[in-house]
């Protein structure tokens, strides 16, 4: 065999394993792009979670507050309607037994109109 015809098979030989570790090298490379890529896409799902969580919980807050309120006022409104309960007891039994009659009467009658 002859020197010369073996030296350009030994440089192609050469050629292509280089060619190979590049590729290789570029192989790792991107894929440590995609493991960067990877990690900062979960990171950014996980800070949009937790910020959906933190405004979810302010809309909470706000609705409780508001829930509070209307139990208060529900709360007074039913005190007025208890003493305006009692203030009619009272009126009525001051009343005499004729009046009381004839507001029986109206009231019964009004009922029947509605």
């Amino acid at each position: 065999m002859d020197a010369q015809a073996f030296v350009p098979k030994v440089q192609i030989n050469v050629q292509i394993a280089v060619q190979n570790v590049l590729n290789v090298a570029l192989d790792v490379v991107h894929a440590q792009e995609i493991v960067v890529l990877v990690v900062l896409m979960a990171v950014l799902i996980v800070k949009l979670v937790a910020h959906r969580d933190i405004l979810n919980i302010r809309t909470n807050k706000k609705e409780i507050n508001q829930l509070n309120n209307n139990r208060k006022k529900n709360k007074e409104i039913m005190k007025q309607n208890k003493e305006g309960l009692r203030m009619n007891k009272e009126d009525q039994s001051k009343m005499s037994r004729k009046e009381k009659l004839k507001n029986n009467r109206e009231q019964n009658m009004n009922r029947k109109k509605d």
